[in-house]
Protein backbone atom coordinates (compact mmCIF):
# COMPACT_ATOMS: atom_id res chain seq x y z
CA UNK A 1 0.00 0.00 0.00
CA UNK A 2 1.18 3.60 -0.85
CA UNK A 3 1.36 5.63 1.79
CA UNK A 4 -0.66 9.00 2.11
CA UNK A 5 1.69 11.86 3.26
CA UNK A 6 -1.35 13.39 4.62
CA UNK A 7 -2.53 10.82 6.84
CA UNK A 8 1.36 10.73 7.97
CA UNK A 9 1.09 14.49 8.67
CA UNK A 10 -2.01 13.48 11.35
CA UNK A 11 0.41 11.56 13.22
CA UNK A 12 3.52 13.74 13.05
CA UNK A 13 0.92 16.39 14.89
CA UNK A 14 -0.02 12.94 17.41
CA UNK A 15 3.54 12.08 18.11
CA UNK A 16 4.25 15.38 19.06
CA UNK A 17 1.70 15.60 21.38
CA UNK A 18 2.68 12.36 23.16
CA UNK A 19 6.35 13.08 23.54
CA UNK A 20 5.31 16.70 25.20
CA UNK A 21 3.55 14.44 27.79
CA UNK A 22 0.48 15.98 26.69
CA UNK A 23 -2.91 15.17 24.86
CA UNK A 24 -3.63 16.81 21.70
CA UNK A 25 -6.32 19.30 21.95
CA UNK A 26 -8.57 20.72 18.98
CA UNK A 27 -8.60 24.84 18.02
CA UNK A 28 -11.36 25.35 21.02
CA UNK A 29 -9.38 23.40 23.76
CA UNK A 30 -11.43 19.89 23.71
CA UNK A 31 -10.00 17.17 23.94
CA UNK A 32 -9.48 15.18 20.37
CA UNK A 33 -10.68 11.40 20.17
CA UNK A 34 -8.40 8.70 21.97
CA UNK A 35 -9.19 6.26 19.05
CA UNK A 36 -6.34 6.88 16.67
CA UNK A 37 -5.91 4.03 14.56
CA UNK A 38 -7.32 5.71 11.83
CA UNK A 39 -5.02 8.10 11.53
CA UNK A 40 -2.47 5.59 11.26
CA UNK A 41 -4.11 3.60 8.46
CA UNK A 42 -1.33 4.35 5.55
CA UNK A 43 0.74 2.43 7.35
CA UNK A 44 0.98 -1.29 6.78
CA UNK A 45 0.02 -2.13 10.92
CA UNK A 46 -1.89 0.25 11.82
CA UNK A 47 -2.54 -1.84 14.82
CA UNK A 48 0.48 -2.05 15.93
CA UNK A 49 1.26 1.45 15.82
CA UNK A 50 -1.55 2.51 17.49
CA UNK A 51 -0.92 0.41 20.47
CA UNK A 52 2.85 1.37 20.65
CA UNK A 53 1.30 5.01 20.70
CA UNK A 54 -1.05 4.99 23.67
CA UNK A 55 2.20 2.73 25.39
CA UNK A 56 -0.31 -0.56 26.03
CA UNK A 57 2.66 -3.01 26.43
CA UNK A 58 0.83 -6.32 26.21
CA UNK A 59 -0.74 -5.35 22.68
CA UNK A 60 2.60 -3.86 21.62
CA UNK A 61 4.54 -7.37 22.17
CA UNK A 62 2.09 -9.68 21.10
CA UNK A 63 1.90 -7.89 17.85
CA UNK A 64 5.34 -7.44 17.67
CA UNK A 65 5.67 -11.13 18.45
CA UNK A 66 3.44 -12.26 15.54
CA UNK A 67 4.91 -10.03 13.04
CA UNK A 68 6.84 -12.59 10.49
CA UNK A 69 8.42 -9.91 8.40
CA UNK A 70 10.87 -6.36 8.86
CA UNK A 71 8.72 -3.47 9.55
CA UNK A 72 8.55 -0.81 6.15
CA UNK A 73 11.19 2.07 6.96
CA UNK A 74 7.77 4.29 7.19
CA UNK A 75 6.37 2.00 9.83
CA UNK A 76 9.67 1.17 11.50
CA UNK A 77 9.72 5.52 11.75
CA UNK A 78 6.35 5.62 13.19
CA UNK A 79 6.93 2.59 15.40
CA UNK A 80 10.23 3.68 17.34
CA UNK A 81 8.77 7.61 17.54
CA UNK A 82 5.93 6.27 19.61
CA UNK A 83 8.36 3.96 21.57
CA UNK A 84 10.65 6.87 22.61
CA UNK A 85 8.11 7.92 25.40
CA UNK A 86 8.16 3.69 26.49
CA UNK A 87 10.45 2.09 28.13
CA UNK A 88 14.56 1.26 27.09
CA UNK A 89 12.61 -2.82 26.85
CA UNK A 90 9.74 -1.84 24.70
CA UNK A 91 12.27 0.40 22.03
CA UNK A 92 14.57 -2.69 21.93
CA UNK A 93 12.19 -4.81 20.91
CA UNK A 94 11.00 -2.47 18.49
CA UNK A 95 14.29 -2.26 16.87
CA UNK A 96 14.51 -5.83 16.95
CA UNK A 97 11.62 -5.81 14.19
CA UNK A 98 13.00 -2.87 12.43
CA UNK A 99 15.52 -2.80 9.43
CA UNK A 100 19.31 -1.38 10.18
CA UNK A 101 17.95 2.10 11.89
CA UNK A 102 20.05 3.86 9.08
CA UNK A 103 17.69 2.62 6.60
CA UNK A 104 14.53 4.71 8.37
CA UNK A 105 15.96 7.32 10.78
CA UNK A 106 14.91 10.17 8.31
CA UNK A 107 11.86 8.62 7.29
CA UNK A 108 9.20 11.01 9.34
CA UNK A 109 7.74 14.33 8.42
CA UNK A 110 7.45 17.74 9.55
CA UNK A 111 9.03 18.16 12.87
CA UNK A 112 9.23 14.59 13.34
CA UNK A 113 11.79 13.83 10.36
CA UNK A 114 14.49 12.74 12.30
CA UNK A 115 14.15 10.06 15.15
CA UNK A 116 17.37 11.24 16.64
CA UNK A 117 16.31 14.81 16.81
CA UNK A 118 12.65 13.71 17.83
CA UNK A 119 14.25 11.91 20.97
CA UNK A 120 16.71 14.90 21.32
CA UNK A 121 14.33 17.95 21.18
CA UNK A 122 11.90 15.89 23.87
CA UNK A 123 15.18 15.17 26.36
CA UNK A 124 14.87 11.14 25.81
CA UNK A 125 18.55 10.58 26.70
CA UNK A 126 17.90 6.77 27.37
CA UNK A 127 15.75 6.54 24.18
CA UNK A 128 18.41 8.38 22.30
CA UNK A 129 21.39 6.07 23.94
CA UNK A 130 19.82 3.02 22.96
CA UNK A 131 19.32 4.59 19.16
CA UNK A 132 23.19 5.20 19.17
CA UNK A 133 23.73 2.25 20.49
CA UNK A 134 21.94 0.38 17.99
CA UNK A 135 24.11 2.14 15.18
CA UNK A 136 21.92 5.76 14.50
CA UNK A 137 23.62 8.56 12.86
CA UNK A 138 23.93 11.09 15.27
CA UNK A 139 24.78 13.96 12.38
CA UNK A 140 21.93 15.94 10.53
CA UNK A 141 19.63 14.53 7.80
CA UNK A 142 19.68 14.98 4.42
CA UNK A 143 18.15 18.28 3.00
CA UNK A 144 19.80 20.55 5.68
CA UNK A 145 17.59 18.49 8.46
CA UNK A 146 18.38 19.71 12.15
CA UNK A 147 21.18 17.98 13.87
CA UNK A 148 19.80 16.03 16.88
CA UNK A 149 22.97 18.40 18.89
CA UNK A 150 20.83 21.83 17.64
CA UNK A 151 17.30 19.97 18.90
CA UNK A 152 18.69 19.10 21.80
CA UNK A 153 20.11 22.60 22.35
CA UNK A 154 17.37 24.87 21.37
CA UNK A 155 15.09 22.85 23.14
CA UNK A 156 17.87 22.94 26.43
CA UNK A 157 17.66 18.99 26.42
CA UNK A 158 20.49 19.29 28.69
CA UNK A 159 20.41 15.20 29.50
CA UNK A 160 20.36 14.19 25.52
CA UNK A 161 22.65 17.45 25.19
CA UNK A 162 25.20 15.83 27.71
CA UNK A 163 24.71 12.12 25.48
CA UNK A 164 25.45 13.64 22.07
CA UNK A 165 28.29 15.35 23.48
CA UNK A 166 29.92 12.36 24.35
CA UNK A 167 29.84 10.81 21.07
CA UNK A 168 33.18 9.85 19.69
CA UNK A 169 34.36 12.08 16.70
CA UNK A 170 31.01 13.77 16.42
CA UNK A 171 31.38 17.29 14.97
CA UNK A 172 30.15 19.80 17.13
CA UNK A 173 29.62 22.83 15.76
CA UNK A 174 27.12 26.13 16.37
CA UNK A 175 24.11 26.16 13.78
CA UNK A 176 22.13 30.04 13.18
CA UNK A 177 19.27 28.53 15.39
CA UNK A 178 21.65 27.57 18.08
CA UNK A 179 23.93 30.96 18.31
CA UNK A 180 19.88 32.67 18.27
CA UNK A 181 18.97 30.84 21.19
CA UNK A 182 22.39 31.68 23.39
CA UNK A 183 21.84 35.55 22.61
CA UNK A 184 18.95 34.84 24.60
CA UNK A 185 21.12 33.70 27.35
CA UNK A 186 20.96 36.35 30.80
CA UNK A 187 22.45 36.91 33.48
CA UNK A 188 21.32 35.57 36.75
CA UNK A 189 19.03 33.66 34.04
CA UNK A 190 15.82 32.60 35.43
CA UNK A 191 16.15 29.79 32.59
CA UNK A 192 19.27 27.48 34.22
CA UNK A 193 18.91 24.71 31.20
CA UNK A 194 20.08 26.85 28.98
CA UNK A 195 22.76 28.24 31.17
CA UNK A 196 23.97 24.72 31.69
CA UNK A 197 23.26 23.73 28.09
CA UNK A 198 25.30 26.83 27.02
CA UNK A 199 27.87 25.61 29.75
CA UNK A 200 28.74 22.29 28.52
CA UNK A 201 28.62 23.38 24.73
CA UNK A 202 31.35 25.59 25.37
CA UNK A 203 33.13 23.42 27.64
CA UNK A 204 33.15 20.98 24.58
CA UNK A 205 33.85 24.26 22.06
CA UNK A 206 36.62 25.93 23.72
CA UNK A 207 38.33 22.79 25.06
CA UNK A 208 38.20 23.95 28.50
CA UNK A 209 38.17 21.26 31.45
CA UNK A 210 35.34 23.07 33.43
CA UNK A 211 33.91 27.09 33.80
CA UNK A 212 35.02 28.16 37.42
CA UNK A 213 31.96 28.28 39.94
CA UNK A 214 30.08 31.59 39.63
CA UNK A 215 32.39 32.59 36.42
CA UNK A 216 29.92 33.97 33.37
CA UNK A 217 29.67 31.73 30.53
CA UNK A 218 32.99 31.99 27.92
CA UNK A 219 31.43 33.93 24.67
CA UNK A 220 32.03 31.48 21.93
CA UNK A 221 33.53 33.54 18.58
CA UNK A 222 30.54 32.68 16.26
CA UNK A 223 28.23 34.41 18.52
CA UNK A 224 27.86 38.09 17.09
CA UNK A 225 26.28 40.79 18.56
CA UNK A 226 23.12 40.94 16.67
CA UNK A 227 22.35 37.56 18.23
CA UNK A 228 22.85 39.29 21.95
CA UNK A 229 20.66 42.08 20.36
CA UNK A 230 17.72 40.30 18.30
CA UNK A 231 16.91 38.93 21.75
CA UNK A 232 17.22 42.60 23.61
CA UNK A 233 19.99 40.96 25.66
CA UNK A 234 22.07 44.29 26.17
CA UNK A 235 23.86 42.94 29.28
CA UNK A 236 25.43 40.03 26.80
CA UNK A 237 25.90 42.66 24.19
CA UNK A 238 27.77 44.96 26.54
CA UNK A 239 30.20 42.10 27.69
CA UNK A 240 30.68 41.97 23.91
CA UNK A 241 31.89 45.05 23.23
CA UNK A 242 34.11 44.96 26.43
CA UNK A 243 35.60 41.36 25.59
CA UNK A 244 36.22 41.71 21.59
CA UNK A 245 36.21 44.35 19.22
CA UNK A 246 33.29 45.08 17.21
CA UNK A 247 33.48 44.71 13.39
CA UNK A 248 31.84 47.48 11.47
CA UNK A 249 28.97 45.43 10.86
CA UNK A 250 28.60 44.67 14.39
CA UNK A 251 28.98 48.55 14.67
CA UNK A 252 26.07 49.03 12.06
CA UNK A 253 24.18 46.36 14.25
CA UNK A 254 24.62 48.41 17.47
CA UNK A 255 23.81 51.85 15.98
CA UNK A 256 20.03 50.16 14.62
CA UNK A 257 19.50 48.97 18.32
CA UNK A 258 20.25 51.92 19.97
CA UNK A 259 17.70 53.56 17.31
CA UNK A 260 15.18 50.97 18.45
CA UNK A 261 15.15 52.51 22.02
CA UNK A 262 15.06 55.55 21.41
CA UNK A 263 11.64 55.11 19.83
CA UNK A 264 10.50 53.75 22.95
CA UNK A 265 8.22 55.58 25.59
CA UNK A 266 11.05 58.49 27.07
CA UNK A 267 9.35 58.50 30.50
CA UNK A 268 9.21 55.23 32.88
CA UNK A 269 5.95 54.15 34.04
CA UNK A 270 6.51 49.92 32.72
CA UNK A 271 7.13 48.55 36.40
CA UNK A 272 7.47 45.32 35.21
CA UNK A 273 10.49 43.36 36.37
CA UNK A 274 11.08 42.41 32.90
CA UNK A 275 10.68 45.92 31.21
CA UNK A 276 12.65 47.44 34.06
CA UNK A 277 15.61 44.00 33.20
CA UNK A 278 15.73 45.30 29.27
CA UNK A 279 16.04 48.81 30.59
CA UNK A 280 19.08 47.85 32.75
CA UNK A 281 20.51 46.03 30.06
CA UNK A 282 19.92 48.67 27.47
CA UNK A 283 21.95 51.00 29.87
CA UNK A 284 24.67 48.30 30.42
CA UNK A 285 25.36 47.94 26.42
CA UNK A 286 24.75 51.99 25.81
CA UNK A 287 27.57 52.35 28.53
CA UNK A 288 30.16 49.75 27.35
CA UNK A 289 29.53 50.92 23.92
CA UNK A 290 30.52 54.33 24.39
CA UNK A 291 33.32 53.08 26.53
CA UNK A 292 35.22 51.08 23.55
CA UNK A 293 33.57 53.61 20.91
CA UNK A 294 33.86 57.53 22.37
CA UNK A 295 33.99 59.21 19.09
CA UNK A 296 30.62 58.00 18.40
CA UNK A 297 28.97 60.34 20.78
CA UNK A 298 28.18 63.29 18.75
CA UNK A 299 26.42 61.19 16.31
CA UNK A 300 22.88 61.64 16.02
CA UNK A 301 21.54 58.39 17.06
CA UNK A 302 24.03 58.10 20.29
CA UNK A 303 23.17 61.90 21.12
CA UNK A 304 19.46 60.57 21.22
CA UNK A 305 19.70 57.02 22.85
CA UNK A 306 21.76 59.27 25.82
CA UNK A 307 19.05 61.58 26.45
CA UNK A 308 16.19 59.08 26.04
CA UNK A 309 17.98 56.50 28.23
CA UNK A 310 18.81 59.07 30.85
CA UNK A 311 14.70 60.02 30.71
CA UNK A 312 13.66 56.91 31.14
CA UNK A 313 15.87 55.59 34.16
CA UNK A 314 14.16 55.42 37.45
CA UNK A 315 16.90 57.31 38.94
CA UNK A 316 19.74 59.03 37.86
CA UNK A 317 22.86 56.61 36.47
CA UNK A 318 26.16 59.04 37.81
CA UNK A 319 28.15 56.95 35.04
CA UNK A 320 25.57 57.91 32.66
CA UNK A 321 25.59 61.37 33.76
CA UNK A 322 28.95 61.71 32.75
CA UNK A 323 28.49 61.34 29.08
CA UNK A 324 25.74 63.71 29.52
CA UNK A 325 27.90 66.23 30.42
CA UNK A 326 30.18 65.76 27.64
CA UNK A 327 27.69 65.99 24.78
CA UNK A 328 27.80 68.92 22.80
CA UNK A 329 24.97 72.16 23.00
CA UNK A 330 22.27 71.92 20.98
CA UNK A 331 19.56 70.21 19.82
CA UNK A 332 18.73 66.64 20.88
CA UNK A 333 16.25 65.26 18.12
CA UNK A 334 13.75 63.09 19.47
CA UNK A 335 12.12 60.63 17.78
CA UNK A 336 8.58 61.71 19.60
CA UNK A 337 7.49 63.42 22.85
CA UNK A 338 6.11 61.32 25.78
CA UNK A 339 2.57 61.86 25.72
CA UNK A 340 -0.45 60.41 27.67
CA UNK A 341 -3.19 58.79 25.66
CA UNK A 342 -1.68 58.22 22.48
CA UNK A 343 -4.62 56.86 20.40
CA UNK A 344 -3.72 53.39 18.38
CA UNK A 345 -1.14 53.33 15.60
CA UNK A 346 -3.08 49.92 14.40
CA UNK A 347 -6.47 50.36 12.71
CA UNK A 348 -9.20 50.54 15.33
CA UNK A 349 -11.25 47.50 15.53
CA UNK A 350 -13.16 47.66 18.59
CA UNK A 351 -15.48 50.63 19.09
CA UNK A 352 -13.73 51.84 22.36
CA UNK A 353 -11.03 52.18 20.98
CA UNK A 354 -12.42 54.69 18.93
CA UNK A 355 -13.37 56.58 21.96
CA UNK A 356 -12.33 60.73 21.77
CA UNK A 357 -9.57 60.81 24.59
CA UNK A 358 -7.43 63.56 25.03
CA UNK A 359 -4.05 63.22 24.24
CA UNK A 360 -2.08 65.22 26.74
CA UNK A 361 2.31 65.61 27.35
CA UNK A 362 3.96 64.12 30.18
CA UNK A 363 3.90 66.98 33.00
CA UNK A 364 6.94 65.21 33.98
CA UNK A 365 8.95 65.42 30.51
CA UNK A 366 10.09 69.40 31.01
CA UNK A 367 10.88 69.31 34.45
CA UNK A 368 13.08 65.58 33.87
CA UNK A 369 14.70 67.22 31.38
CA UNK A 370 15.90 70.47 33.01
CA UNK A 371 17.03 67.94 35.85
CA UNK A 372 18.63 65.34 34.23
CA UNK A 373 19.78 67.01 30.79
CA UNK A 374 20.27 70.65 31.60
CA UNK A 375 19.34 74.14 29.45
CA UNK A 376 22.33 73.60 27.62
CA UNK A 377 20.38 70.68 25.63
CA UNK A 378 17.17 71.84 23.65
CA UNK A 379 14.36 68.97 23.09
CA UNK A 380 13.94 68.66 19.31
CA UNK A 381 11.46 67.38 16.48
CA UNK A 382 11.72 66.73 13.66
CA UNK A 383 9.39 68.82 11.45
CA UNK A 384 8.78 66.36 9.47
CA UNK A 385 7.45 63.63 11.33
CA UNK A 386 3.47 63.19 12.36
CA UNK A 387 2.64 64.23 15.97
CA UNK A 388 -0.57 64.66 17.51
CA UNK A 389 -0.01 68.38 17.88
CA UNK A 390 -3.42 69.60 16.85
CA UNK A 391 -4.37 66.71 19.89
CA UNK A 392 -2.94 68.60 22.45
CA UNK A 393 -4.12 71.41 24.94
CA UNK A 394 -3.61 74.50 24.14
CA UNK A 395 -1.43 74.51 27.47
CA UNK A 396 0.69 71.30 26.65
CA UNK A 397 0.93 73.14 22.92
CA UNK A 398 2.47 76.11 24.36
CA UNK A 399 5.20 74.47 26.50
CA UNK A 400 5.81 72.28 23.32
CA UNK A 401 6.61 75.37 21.38
CA UNK A 402 8.23 77.54 23.61
CA UNK A 403 10.50 74.46 24.49
CA UNK A 404 11.19 72.35 21.59
CA UNK A 405 13.25 73.15 18.34
CA UNK A 406 12.24 71.71 15.26
CA UNK A 407 14.87 70.71 12.97
CA UNK A 408 14.85 68.71 9.25
CA UNK A 409 14.97 70.20 5.74
CA UNK A 410 12.07 72.10 4.32
CA UNK A 411 10.35 71.15 1.45
CA UNK A 412 9.55 73.70 -0.90
CA UNK A 413 6.78 72.20 -2.47
CA UNK A 414 4.57 71.25 0.71
CA UNK A 415 4.00 72.17 4.18
CA UNK A 416 5.78 70.27 7.05
CA UNK A 417 3.28 68.56 9.75
CA UNK A 418 4.46 70.22 12.29
CA UNK A 419 3.89 74.02 10.73
CA UNK A 420 0.24 72.69 9.21
CA UNK A 421 -0.62 71.76 13.03
CA UNK A 422 0.80 75.29 14.14
CA UNK A 423 -1.20 77.11 11.86
CA UNK A 424 -4.29 75.25 12.25
CA UNK A 425 -4.46 75.42 16.41
CA UNK A 426 -1.01 77.12 17.52
CA UNK A 427 -1.86 79.81 20.12
CA UNK A 428 -2.39 83.43 18.56
CA UNK A 429 0.18 85.09 20.80
CA UNK A 430 2.53 83.11 19.35
CA UNK A 431 2.13 83.30 16.03
CA UNK A 432 4.49 86.31 15.52
CA UNK A 433 7.51 85.00 16.98
CA UNK A 434 6.87 81.42 14.93
CA UNK A 435 6.63 83.78 11.75
CA UNK A 436 9.79 85.74 12.84
CA UNK A 437 13.58 84.77 11.23
CA UNK A 438 14.33 81.19 13.20
CA UNK A 439 10.81 80.72 14.08
CA UNK A 440 9.01 77.31 13.12
CA UNK A 441 6.94 78.96 10.71
CA UNK A 442 9.53 81.24 8.93
CA UNK A 443 11.15 77.92 8.11
CA UNK A 444 8.67 77.27 5.79
CA UNK A 445 7.97 78.04 2.11
CA UNK A 446 6.09 81.93 1.94
CA UNK A 447 3.95 80.39 -0.74
CA UNK A 448 3.59 76.89 0.88
CA UNK A 449 2.33 78.98 4.30
CA UNK A 450 -0.07 81.53 1.76
CA UNK A 451 -1.74 78.45 0.26
CA UNK A 452 -1.76 76.53 3.80
CA UNK A 453 -4.01 79.27 4.76
CA UNK A 454 -6.48 78.91 2.37
CA UNK A 455 -7.80 76.02 4.43
CA UNK A 456 -7.82 78.11 7.81
CA UNK A 457 -11.25 79.04 9.18
CA UNK A 458 -11.83 83.38 8.05
CA UNK A 459 -10.96 84.66 11.01
CA UNK A 460 -7.35 82.60 12.26
CA UNK A 461 -6.78 83.39 8.53
CA UNK A 462 -7.29 87.13 8.50
CA UNK A 463 -5.39 86.71 11.80
CA UNK A 464 -2.11 84.96 10.44
CA UNK A 465 -1.91 86.46 6.92
CA UNK A 466 -0.42 89.90 7.37
CA UNK A 467 2.53 87.95 9.29
CA UNK A 468 2.73 86.29 6.48
CA UNK A 469 3.08 88.86 3.61
CA UNK A 470 5.10 90.97 6.09
CA UNK A 471 7.74 87.68 6.71
CA UNK A 472 7.63 87.24 2.37
CA UNK A 473 8.52 90.78 1.95
CA UNK A 474 11.50 90.35 5.03
CA UNK A 475 12.80 87.43 3.02
CA UNK A 476 12.89 89.57 -0.35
Amino acid sequence: MKPDPASFALFDADILSQLSGRPAVSLFGRLLPVKTTGRFEALQEPELIDALYHLNYPGSYSRLKKLTHLLSPQDAMAACLCALSGTERLLETVLDHCPPIREFQFQGVGKVTSLLAAAAAYDKDTALEVLLRRGADPGPGPDGQDSPLEAAFTNQSLLALETLLDVPGLEVSLTPPMLEVWGGLRENSPNPLLEWCCQRLAIKLMGMSAIPFFEPVPIPPQLRLRHALDCGNGALAARICRERPLSDGEMDDARSFLAACGQSPLLTGRDSPWEQEELQGRLSFLLSFLETHPETLEEPVLRTSVAVTALALPEPDPALTRWVERLADGPVVLPQLPYVNMPPSEPVIFPFQAMNIPVTLDSNFFPRWDQRLGSRLIPALDRGAQSPLTSLPQEDLRQVLDRVAFTGAVDPDRISPAAAAVLLVGPEDQMPRLLRPGGLLAEESPQQLLDACQQLPASRRNFILPYIRKEAQYAL
